[in-house]
């Protein structure tokens, strides 16, 4: 008796599991004849897809994008990779959004086929169609000397007024939810040229577009500008220090003497002990007046540890460390820092530089950020290491070039990660950074051009979303008003 109970059917619930509630809609068998709605069901349950029909149903006051702007993308790209010195830098999408891009593969153009439309102008239109999409961006300076990948749609208006109106309506996220309705696929999600050719854009006039070409302008001059600055005091500290790396090799086998295993606490990471992060520090020796420890020119070097997020609508904006380091990407999680212990130490001040403290060492990780006014009231991720210069002793942005400097300076921050799969930094190590002393007229001269350039890309910043809420509440009027009807 005791088996047969065993290997009776236990009884099945009726009805739905209260756990596990069902989203529904009814939705027209028409629409499945349009030709751009596929199958899925959660392309008509989407708040996008709810207000691309509250926007369409308007007999006047919107017109496709198609009407505004070429929308088009380039064939999928198969390039061959080439060194640095032979070929020409290539950026994926998501290095495409990045405040600085840095480029990570360059390709032989002679074999990229159709590579005059591998490039693009600056101000073009630059939309995310694969995996994460509905992001957008203008493309400057570093992006116009570069191979820009086929996972991004292109959306060129036509010279002359209008522009600054497209950019600001696809930053909404009216736009962005129409965007993201429209996509299709299983586990990476895609969009199409035509997809967002035929999404409606409301039609302001020609005669209110002033405003926001002006500030499209000068959105973009800010940031062409920052990236010339920060080149430039790259330059300047690369003459400073008078290092030739040419013939350093770190893929070169190379020796090192047990004793150095014995102290403090090194890893055996081999990296760590690399030529060319030893290289540096000798000819920074030799070159700068002096070389300090990170700790003896900061007040403070830290990270205040993690916390468990509760997220909501109504909370405080959050960076993750990715968002930090993008080009201004848009708030799209808020944080109940009221429940975190210790909130203040998650937000920033002006002056202050964060590292990221894990990732890729040929990625994310040991990049380092300038927080300015606006971050003050941004929620940011701990996984970011907080340095805090002392202004007495050292300028945030001569700090900053020291430690950001592409073949100088990140070298000597990324020897001290560790970790396989994702490496990761630690503060107490990074007391170890050699930080070289020039004359202060010298460092006075890269920090201005740093500390303008991190200055000129927060103006930017904040431009961008004055005008992106401005075409937000152009949307919410149209949508709610008896404008067009």
């Amino acid at each position: 008796m005791a088996l047969e109970h065993q290997l009776e059917e236990p009884e099945r619930p009726t009805g739905p599991d209260p756990l596990h509630p069902v989203t529904w809609g009814v939705a027209r068998a028409n629409l499945l004849t349009r030709g751009e709605r596929r199958m899925e069901a959660d392309s008509y349950l989407s708040d996008g897809y709810g207000l691309r029909l509250s926007m369409e149903a308007r007999s006047t006051g919107w017109r496709p994008m198609g009407t505004f702007a070429r929308v088009w993308q380039p064939n999928r790209l198969k390039g061959i990779v080439v060194p640095s010195e032979k070929g020409v830098p290539f950026l994926s999408a998501g290095q495409v959004f990045e405040a600085r891009p840095s480029p990570r593969k360059w390709l032989s153009l002679q074999k990229t086929p159709d590579a005059a439309n591998r490039f693009v102008e600056g101000g073009v239109l630059l939309l995310s169609c694969s995996g994460t999409v509905g992001k957008v961006l203008a493309a400057y300076r570093p992006h116009t000397k570069t191979l820009i990948t086929h996972d991004l749609l292109r959306i060129e208006p036509p010279r002359g007024p209008g522009r600054g109106w497209l950019y600001a309506y696809m930053r909404t996220k009216t736009f962005v939810a129409m965007a993201t309705g429209a996509k299709y696929g299983h586990m990476i999600k895609h969009l199409e040229a035509k997809h967002v050719s035929a999404l409606p854009v409301v039609d302001i006039g020609k005669s209110n577009y002033a405003e926001y070409d002006e500030a499209f302008e000068a959105i973009l001059a800010n940031r062409n500008r920052a990236d010339e600055l920060f080149e430039e005091a790259n330059s300047l500290y690369a003459k400073a220090a008078n290092i030739d790396l040419a013939e350093q090799d770190e893929d070169v086998p190379y020796t090192v003497r047990a004793s150095q295993f014995l102290t403090q606490r090194r890893r055996l990471d081999g990296y760590h002990h690399n030529p060319i992060a030893t290289a540096i520090l000798e000819g920074l020796r030799r070159s700068s007046n002096e070389l300090v420890p990170l700790p003896s020119v900061t007040n403070r070097v830290w990270w205040p540890g993690r916390f468990s997020r509760v997220f909501g609508e109504s909370g405080t904006p959050y960076v993750s460390a990715v968002e930090l380091f993008d080009t201004n990407p848009p708030i799209s999680k808020f944080i109940y820092s009221g429940l975190v212990k210790n909130a203040d130490d998650y937000f920033l001040k002006p002056g202050w530089l964060v590292m990221a403290r894990s990732g890729q060492t040929y990625g994310l990780n040991g990049r380092v950020f300038l927080a300015s006014e606006r971050h003050r009231d941004f929620f940011v991720s701990e996984d970011l290491i907080r340095i805090d210069p002392d202004v007495a002793v050292i300028r945030p942005g001569y700090l900053l070039t020291v430690l950001s400097h592409p073949t100088l300076g990140r070298p000597l921050v990324l020897r001290h990660a560790y970790g396989t799969s994702i490496p990761h930094l630690e503060p107490s190590d990074l007391a170890d950074i050699q930080v070289p002393r020039f004359a202060q007229d010298v460092e006075d001269a890269i920090a201005e051009k740093a500390e303008r350039a991190a200055a000129l890309f927060s103006e930017a910043d904040e431009l961008e979303d004055k005008i992106t809420q401005k075409a937000e509440d152009v949307i919410q009027h149209f949508l709610h008003n008896d404008l067009g009807k």
